[in-house]
């Protein structure tokens, strides 16, 4: 293969260097044997010379493997050139989540290989040193490289906004796309998922979460034989067979040297690139060379530091940057004396650059120390604005500190969000605990964010906004786990915890973060809960987590306690919800009468106080008591009468759980066609607002339509995604039901005796699970066994049915997806 791109390069030692030369090698990269490649700038510069029949095809823009700009990629065509090759091999063509890099990757040749060598030696590769040495930088791009080993991806875990050790975990999981299994931990999860897998995990920032990360990367190591992992961390973690790069500060060129010589050196190389951001135009000549050279060595070639020192260009010459490092610029004395001399010199940078803001600029920059994961601007002119600093203002402010390089803006779904580097956010949380009150801001963090999930609840329940709320609280899911974290252990904060972790049941329920939602809501609420609206609707969140934890005893004690207290206080609206779920966990335990009674009383409340919505989910929830019962003809009446109601209200969520349930109402009342088409509208739905739980259930619903209908190679298809989704959320019960429907599917495929070991396997996860075949269900899976018996006989049905009984969840999903042979 070949590649081809023009652009400067330094030549030096009868070599030639600079950012082109790693341009072009990326771009070599992506090619395939016998495919030449060129850039964009080289195709503008011989489009015009091109000999007869060639020409450049058009490949469209690619990420290349340096993590920066994209690239406008083309191939050259000539009759005598093969032409047709696979997918470019760049990083939208790879599964990945590596972050994309404003800026280009500076030097660190050496480095690269060497990490190459030390890479094929272990499973884990651990790059240490002090903040701000560029050990994420350096891993993400040494990833990046790796990307064609690894056909099952490479995953970037940031653990900086990461506080708490057990979401270490979740952490991987969220990157990669998984959900906890039920009955699991997500540790396990992962395994389970990953054991087979060959993938890369980079997992930076792991010093503040040390022991946790040895042994999750441990357990991780000797599970899952494919999987290899990169840390970056202040020290080594400490595993078996870990090994360890130092990643040292950047080179940097004698003080004395010329313009002509400094070049060379990558810490110059990263001031001169970083400083044309700051100032376009700027270049490094005879006049400032001595400057640059100084300050690039007086920093010790660390990478953050240069970055921060570069970004006074924009008002300040190199020569006075270099001045201010004269007067201000020196270690730390009230620091650590055996502290590494690095980290006292970053320290003491940070101290330099701090001391150049003014007032306003200092205290929100302390302020803001007090997010987790970022923030938007409005969430800081909320809650780091007061009389010195006015709401109007903080924006601008926020701009400023941007501008000098100790805010980080980057583009989240079309907005503007803002972060800090870790190092820079430690600094300055330290700051305010000392100089302001820490206890004062993370109050008001913790009150911003009750405040904005309490807007959110109405939204969750429909309207143009909800997709927007929900999307929201995705991003923000570190700062509402922090703001809890501290409503725990501060008696001025727990109302607003309490509101919280309330006011979010339904993003709890949509993202099925129940354990989470569960053990958040009872710790808040306490042993001797007051009886209040925001305690009684947490209650009832901690019931509904519980429920869909299958706990249905725990669930019933809390809605029970849910309704006493809202009964104590005069609010209906509360009762409302804990007979809706009391109602919810009789009709699975098998109690359609009292679910029924429940549900009229929660009706008969909602009704009074007027609350239609309210009135509409619970005729929902009383369609679906209907549906259990047979009555599906009434049950689609019902919900069809609701479902407009859904529409006009533009309630995504539950326009989808509607449709599903008429689905299954149409299915029992025989109308295939229109089961089809319900489900089909209610995958799609869910698909958009990320409703997994749903996706689930009506993909299992339609695939079972499509057996009926006798379209087996579609049944399997949409069985087998569905049964996909059920384990990834730990759907026990949905990924069941589609087992069953497998049996007859196998059969057709000429595999009736695993169709028979599946019915075993299914009916041993329900008396497991303690769940019962509705009437619909009981009537496929009749079905089902009637077709394989007929087809393999009783006594071999029996016998294979017994073998099945022995499978777990997992065996047997395996067993329908595997590629079978006729038996």
């Amino acid at each position: 293969r070949a590649a081809l791109h023009t652009g400067p390069a330094e030549h030096r030692n009868g070599d030639y260097f600079g950012v082109e030369l790693s341009r072009v090698g990326r771009l070599l990269s992506a090619g395939h044997g016998g495919q030449t490649l060129v850039s964009k700038s080289t195709k503008e510069l011989a489009q015009d010379a091109l000999p007869k029949d060639s020409a450049f095809r058009e490949m469209g823009t690619h990420r290349l493997k340096d993590l920066s700009r994209l690239e406008e990629v083309f191939q050259l065509d000539h009759p005598g050139l093969e032409s047709e090759f696979p997918a470019l091999k760049t990083l939208d063509n790879r599964p990945n989540n590596l972050p994309r890099q404003r800026t280009s990757f500076i030097g660190r040749e050496k480095e690269m290989d060497d990490l190459e060598a030390l890479f094929a030696k272990t499973a884990l590769l651990t790059l240490t040193g002090v903040g701000g040495t560029g050990k994420t930088r350096l891993a993400t791009q040494f990833a990046a490289d790796q990307l064609d080993s690894f056909k099952d991806g490479v995953w970037f875990v940031d653990l900086a906004p990461v506080s708490d050790p057990d979401f270490v975990p979740g952490a991987l999981a969220e990157a990669i796309g998984y959900r906890q299994d039920q009955g699991k931990t997500m540790a396990e999860t992962l395994i389970d998922r990953l054991r087979e897998k060959k993938a890369l995990v980079v997992l930076d920032n792991c010093e503040h979460l040390l022991d946790a990360c040895t042994a999750f990367a441990e357990t991780l190591i000797h599970n899952c034989r494919g999987l290899k992992i990169i840390a970056t961390s202040r020290e080594s973690l400490g595993v078996a067979g870990e090994l360890i790069f130092h990643v040292q500060s950047l080179s940097v060129p004698d003080p004395k040297k010329t313009a002509g010589d400094i070049g060379q050196y990558e810490s110059v190389r990263l001031f001169a690139e970083r400083a044309q951001f700051a100032k376009p135009g700027f270049e490094i000549g005879e006049g400032n060379a001595v400057a640059v050279a100084s300050v690039c060595a007086r920093l010790e070639g660390i990478p953050l530091a240069i970055e921060l020192a570069a970004a006074r260009v924009r008002s300040m010459t190199p020569q006075d940057v270099n001045e201010r490092l004269d007067h201000r610029f020196r270690l730390l004395t009230s620091g650590a004396k055996t502290a590494l001399k690095r980290q006292q010199t970053l320290q003491g940078l940070i101290d330099w650059s701090y001391d150049l803001l003014d007032e306003k600029e200092k205290a929100v920059l302390q302020r803001l120390s007090v997010f987790r994961g970022g923030w938007y601007a409005d969430s800081a002119e909320k809650v780091c604005s007061d009389e010195l600093v006015d709401e109007s203002d903080v924006l601008d402010v926020l701009s400023s500190l941007v501008s000098k390089s100790l805010v980080v803006s980057e583009e989240s779904s079309g907005r503007a969000r803002y972060r800090m580097l870790e190092t820079v956010r430690e600094y300055a949380a330290e700051k305010l605990e000392r100089e302001s009150d820490l206890e004062l801001w993370r109050r008001r963090h913790a009150r911003y964010f009750a405040d904005l999930a309490d807007e959110a609840e109405s939204h969750f329940m429909g309207g143009d906004r909800q997709q927007e709320f929900l999307d929201r609280f995705d991003t923000d899911l570190e700062n509402v786990r922090t703001a809890l974290d501290w409503a725990l252990v501060d008696g001025l904060s727990r109302e607003d915890g309490v509101r919280t972790v309330g006011a979010l049941l339904l993003y709890w329920d949509v993202r099925a973060l129940f354990a989470e939602a569960r053990n958040r809501a009872l710790d808040l609420i306490g042993e001797s809960p007051e009886a209040t609206k925001a305690v009684s609707r947490a209650t009832y969140a901690a019931g509904w987590a519980s429920y869909r934890m299958t706990d249905y005893e725990g669930a019933v004690m809390l809605y029970e306690r849910s309704r006493a207290l809202s009964e104590s206080i005069g609010d209906d609206g509360g009762q409302v919800r804990a007979f809706n779920g009391l109602a919810s966990t009789a009709w699975s335990q098998g109690d359609l009468d009292r679910a029924a009674s429940c549900f009229e009383s929660s009706l008969v409340l909602a009704r009074k106080r007027g609350d239609e919505k309210a009135v509409r989910i619970v005729i929902a929830n009383l369609a679906a008591t209907e549906i259990t019962r047979g009555n599906f003809g009434k049950a689609a009446e019902m919900l069809r009468e609701v479902l407009e109601q859904f529409r006009r209200q533009s309630d995504a969520n539950g326009e989808a759980r509607v449709l599903s349930n008429l689905g299954e109402a149409l299915f029992g009342h025989g109308d295939l066609e229109g089961a089809r088409e319900a489900y089909s509208r209610a995958i799609d739905l869910s698909q958009t607002t990320g409703n997994t739980l749903v996706v689930a259930v009506s993909g299992t619903g339609l695939g079972n339509v499509l057996c009926e209908l006798g379209e087996y190679e579609k049944a399997r298809d949409r069985l087998s995604s569905s049964l996909a989704v059920c384990m990834e959320t730990g759907e026990a019960e949905s990924a069941t039901f589609a087992l069953e429907s497998f049996v007859e599917v196998l059969a057709h495929e000429g595999r009736p005796r695993d169709g028979a070991k599946i019915a075993g396997a299914s009916t041993a996860s329900r008396e497991r699970a303690g769940s019962v075949r509705e009437v619909l269900g009981a009537r496929l899976f009749a079905k089902h066994v009637a077709f394989v018996r007929n087809t393999i006989g009783n006594s071999d049905f029996d016998s294979l049915f017994d073998e099945g009984r022995k499978l777990s969840l997992e065996d047997a999903v395996k067993l329908v997806l595997q590629a079978g042979v006729s038996d």
